[in-house]
């Protein structure tokens, strides 16, 4: 299993903020995100192609982050997230 602190590093300024966004992730979860692997590829891919691309969503989840913000708005989904960590 991925811990958070393996994740985000061990600096106390974080301790906090990762303590509360891990609260909204079971150990299955964690276990399926994408493996750094399949990111650092997709960042090759927007480095080299020569797109004019803006973003570049990468890994299942990710993807479902980003289609809940393009259906809720992005205001909606930051005021969403920030209550989250209140």
């Amino acid at each position: 299993m991925l811990h958070a602190r393996w994740i985000w590093g061990s600096h106390p300024a974080y301790e906090n903020l990762v303590a509360k966004v891990s609260e909204g992730y079971s150990p299955e979860q964690l276990e399926n995100y994408t493996e750094a692997m399949a990111i650092a590829k997709v960042i090759y891919q927007a480095a080299t192609e020569g797109k004019d691309q803006l973003r570049y969503v990468a890994g299942e989840d990710a993807i479902e982050l980003y289609k809940e913000r393009t259906e809720q708005g992005a205001e909606q989904h930051y005021q969403r997230i920030k209550s989250m960590l209140n």
